[in-house]
């Protein structure tokens, strides 16, 4: 019999997860005195992600990084199928430790549970016939399906509030729709597009999102495990060799390390609106001096025992409270009430500090190659929100550069004995298109 005891002398097996019963995957769990299997949440209806072939067996991209994964950690795998609409739910009741599946990063997402670094990143579009001349997108006439409970919709609802929606509960059926004629375009995604037959024609570009994994907030030390790997198959080409297997994505804007910072920057704007709209429903000001010099305080501890300087990377803090006033005062302006209420203290305030501690740890790997036009415009595609601009998110790409120019306080023999050095960015900003 097969020991499910994943060894890593072992291979990560290219071939499709098979389903097996509860009750076998128990007694082997005995016979090989295993620990409890890691649950993975996989849809099974998204390509490349999770999708299943002509057998009824898991493959794809995330199904191929769940079992290298398991084969790192000595772990079992049992894949627990989701539906979209009750994601969140399922993930929150502890139905799974974690949810695969093109995972897409968003706002509320971040808040609710840890995500991990993006392993991939996608365009939502608008795909039509390519047969067809294009119709008036926006337009009532205009029939657009799109996948029901899943990222999809809601970026669907907020560009292109005058179209008729067919929401649909099969992801998997769109293509089909979309070649029978019973809908005029489908809202999908660069990655998603190439199981279209025959392909279709990309009529609009919605907006540029990051994929990645969704952690449950009761797993303890998961978060950092799987950050952990997923930064080693980065630096060893691995995660490059599993994307070229079922992607064609667009060649990188930035350095991998400038991607990682840039999605980090964006993760924390995604956060603001919900903090305006929870500060507006408990009629609290966006402005709280009392608070920024309390976050000032940790700031400068934070920076020395992340071994950044500590002027510069409050510089960046108060960058990033520009930034995040901005982005909340528009959200107020444009549109109150839309967003669902969440706890301040329980998990606004914890979702940003898992987002800067990350940034922190990124910084203090002092990354090269950084661009500062490049950076900002990466931050703008990945927070497409109101207050979202170059005025607002050049300075924070500026002294976020600054903060990586510096030297450490340890190499400099401390910022408390002189006058602090030269902090501008040259040889590391880089204006060219």
């Amino acid at each position: 019999m097969r020991s499910w005891c994943k060894r890593k002398t072992a291979q990560a097996s290219a071939q499709p997860i098979k389903c097996i019963e509860a009750a076998v995957i128990a007694m082997l769990l005995v016979l090989a005195g295993c620990a409890r299997p890691v649950r993975i949440g996989m849809s099974g209806d998204y390509p490349p992600f999770a999708f299943r072939d002509a057998k009824g067996c898991l493959q794809g991209f995330d199904v191929d990084m769940a079992k290298a994964w398991s084969v790192e950690e000595d772990r079992i795998i049992q894949v627990v199928p989701f539906a979209w609409p009750e994601l969140a739910r399922d993930l929150a009741g502890g139905r799974f430790d974690l949810a695969m599946s093109g995972i897409t990063v968003r706002g509320d997402r971040l808040i609710q549970a840890p995500m991990t670094r993006a392993v991939a990143t996608a365009d939502a579009i608008v795909v039509v016939r390519a047969d067809r001349a294009t119709p008036d997108i926006d337009s009532a006439a205009v029939r657009i399906a799109v996948n029901r409970g899943g990222h999809l919709e809601r970026v669907a609802r907020a560009h292109l509030p005058e179209a008729t929606l067919v929401v649909v509960d099969d992801n998997l059926t769109l293509p089909d729709l979309l070649a029978r004629g019973e809908v005029d375009a489908v809202v999908t995604d660069t990655l998603e597009l190439r199981s279209f037959t025959p392909a279709p024609r990309v009529a609009r570009v919605l907006q540029s999102d990051r994929k990645a994994y969704w952690v449950s907030s009761a797993q303890k030390g998961l978060l950092e495990r799987i950050d952990q790997w997923l930064a080693a198959e980065q630096a060893s080409g691995h995660l490059a060799e599993h994307r070229q297997r079922y992607m064609t994505e667009a060649p990188e804007v930035l350095s991998p390390a400038g991607e990682r910072l840039a999605d980090l920057v964006a993760r924390r704007l995604q956060v603001m609106p919900f903090v305006a709209e929870t500060k507006r429903s408990r009629t609290l000001l966006i402005e709280d001096s009392g608070r920024e010099d309390a976050i000032r305080q940790r700031a400068m501890g934070a920076a020395e025992s992340s071994g950044l300087e500590s002027i510069a990377y409050v510089a960046l803090v108060e960058a990033q409270f520009t930034a995040a006033k901005s982005v909340q005062r528009a959200h107020l302006q444009e549109a109150p009430g839309t967003l669902r209420i969440f706890s301040l203290t329980e998990q606004i305030r914890p979702a940003i500090d898992r987002i800067d501690r990350a940034l922190r740890q990124e910084l203090a790997a002092r990354p090269s190659d950084l661009r500062a036009t490049l950076l900002s415009r990466r931050i703008q595609e990945w927070a497409p929100l109101p207050g979202v601009n170059a005025a607002t998110i050049d300075p924070v790409v500026a002294a976020l550069l600054r903060v990586v120019a510096a030297p450490s306080p340890q190499a400099s023999g401390g910022w408390f004995g002189g006058c602090p050095r030269d902090l501008s960015p040259r040889g590391i900003e880089d204006t060219a298109e």
